[in-house]
């Protein structure tokens, strides 16, 4: 068997700043017979036991929010990225693909920690969390998987009291700012200020020289391990640059294709767009840049500039390019790759405009995978009081929201009242979890927009804002495009008065 290798660096996400990212490199497999080749497992189980949200925390001065919203992250067998969301109450369960023997997973540790897993091919896994919300695997299978996907965290000097990684504290900004407005203070800091940071505060001085001597620590049990036979060599390559950062070569590592399955090799790769263009570059600019460069493979090429046509669908920074760009960007990125996924259908039909005015031409993906024009849903539903929500799985206001809008599905349910979700600049998996997990499914409809850029619907409501409420009366006008939200008192009033 040739020898597998493996280059791997860790590092901690906080949002609203330049990530480190965990790489993984990956040599084949000497040649096994077909008939052996059928039978050696292909995939991974997970199951999730009353998983908590990942996505946001309120332990500093203010909520910090992950993006995008999601638990787990992992690449398919058609090599998209897939964000997920298990279910917060009861069991929740996943296959992932592990077509090369192992499958690599992203675990999110409340909004600021990620947390990558090597897992073997066959196996089923349980995660649960602790008091701290901090995720623990399970092997179902095997207890020395158990004891392979946990090793980096046995030590004590691995991880804080409150949850997160040692390496996460000294390098997370919320850390940092309070460790300096404690005990370095550049400046005066209100008292009230420091009160509050004392809960969270850690001596990150003291700290460092503690995680040193785990990294050397750590480094020696890996190489004893290994020589015991105790330790896989796949593992011990793995986990020997673990908790380090060591930067690969710009010009060889978004290259391999045969990474492109690992979610720490797909990050880097989608990262590379950064490397080769100016910090303030707009996703246009990217897009060109990366469009004329030579070091990507065509694979690597389609993962990149799909992930700049998303934004420039959806805007940078919230602020909308033109139709024309739009379109114009469409059409490059099917001419260079072939793919149509930003090229939607259009509505044949004469009469776009509703009763009230209003026009009508929003495309629908629901969750059949079927497109929908939005004209004949508001059509199929007259005769009946229409709540519409407009909303996405990133928008904390509009999560925050949805238990009170489950409420009000509920005490609607026996009159004439339809709510229909309807998720904006949304990626497809991410909104698919998130349906599941917030259940707003549950005596409703959900439908994901697949030409926000281009409507004239949205523009005509004023559309700026998540959540957006509308309402519509029974004969199908629109009465209300910023109606009360659930959580409103008026609300009952609203929809019992179009009720009669």
């Amino acid at each position: 068997m040739k020898k597998i290798s493996y280059l791997l660096s860790q590092t901690i996400p906080k949002v609203g700043i330049i990530i480190l990212s965990i790489f993984l490199l990956y040599s084949c497999h000497s040649a096994v017979s077909d008939e052996n080749s059928k039978q050696r497992p292909t995939s991974v189980t997970v199951i999730f036991q009353d998983a908590p949200n990942q996505s946001s925390t309120n332990r500093f001065l203010g909520t910090t929010t992950a993006l995008p919203e999601s638990t787990l992250e992992y690449v398919d067998s058609s090599l998209n990225r897939v964000f997920y969301i298990p279910r917060n109450i009861g069991y929740d369960t996943l296959n992932l693909p592990a077509l090369s023997g192992y499958a690599e997973i992203l675990h999110r540790n409340q909004a600021i920690e990620n947390i990558i897993y090597l897992l073997m091919a066959g196996d089923t896994v349980l995660f649960t969390y602790d008091e701290n919300l901090r995720p623990k695997i399970r092997s179902l299978v095997s207890d020395n998987n158990t004891w392979l996907y946990n090793l980096p965290w046995e030590d004590f000097r691995a991880v804080q009291p409150i949850g997160y990684s040692t390496a996460t504290v000294l390098t997370d900004l919320s850390y940092q700012r309070a460790d300096e407005a404690v005990n370095h203070p550049k400046k005066q800091y209100p008292a009230e200020m420091i009160a509050k940071v004392k809960k969270f505060q850690i001596n990150l001085d003291s700290l460092r020289p503690i995680y040193t001597s785990y990294l050397k620590d750590f480094a020696a049990k890996l190489d004893s391990l290994e020589i015991t036979g105790r330790l896989p060599e796949i593992y011990a390559d793995y986990y020997r640059r673990y908790p380090l950062y060591e930067a690969d070569s710009a010009d060889t590592l978004p290259a391999k294709d045969s990474l492109l399955q690992y979610i720490s090799h797909y990050i880097k790769t989608l990262s590379y767009q950064y490397r080769i263009a100016p910090a303030d570059a707009k996703s246009p600019a990217r897009f060109d840049l990366v469009a004329s460069d030579t070091v990507l493979t065509e694979k690597a090429r389609r993962i990149v500039l799909y992930d700049i046509m998303s934004m420039i669908e959806n805007g940078d920074y919230w602020r909308s390019y033109p139709d024309e760009v739009i379109k114009k960007y469409r059409n490059r990125y099917r001419e260079i790759t072939g793919d149509t996924s930003f090229l939607v259908r259009s509505i044949n039909k004469e009469n776009l405009v509703s009763t009230g005015g209003y026009s009508t031409d929003l495309v629908l993906e629901g969750p059949d995978g079927l497109q929908y024009d939005y004209g004949g849903l508001l059509d199929r539903h007259k005769g009946k009081v229409i709540y519409v929500d407009l909303w996405a799985s990133w928008c904390a206001p509009c999560r925050a929201g949805m238990p009170a809008a489950k409420k009000l599905r509920e005490q609607y349910k026996e009159k004439d009242v339809v709510f229909i979700y309807l998720a904006v600049n949304d990626t497809k998996d991410a909104w698919q979890g998130a349906v599941r997990s917030l259940e707003t499914g549950y005596l409703a409809e959900n439908y994901r927009v697949l030409n926000a850029g281009d409507s004239k619907f949205l523009r005509e409501i004023k559309h700026t804002r998540l959540p957006h409420l509308l309402l519509y009366d029974r004969n199908g006008k629109l009465v209300d495009y910023d109606a009360p939200r659930p959580d409103d008192e008026t609300i009952h009033a609203v929809i019992d008065k179009l009720l009669q």
